[in-house]
């Protein structure tokens, strides 16, 4: 996972979404997210980033 991706733009100001997950996907995040010792948003937003990234270099 390519951490240094995760960068916020100072020039934007943040958006605060909320979003519901089945608990077997939170579990799964807090057990990635303990695994890498980062948050567990951090690791949404690592792998949203990775994500965007790649449907990026496809589209």
């Amino acid at each position: 996972m390519n951490l240094s991706k995760a960068v916020r733009l100072r020039d934007l100001p943040p958006k605060r979404v909320n979003v519901d997950f089945p608990v077997w996907m939170v579990n799964w995040l807090d057990w990635e997210s303990k695994r890498q010792g980062i948050s567990r948003q951090a690791l949404i937003k690592v792998l949203i980033t990775e994500r965007i990234d790649r449907s990026k270099k496809s589209g």
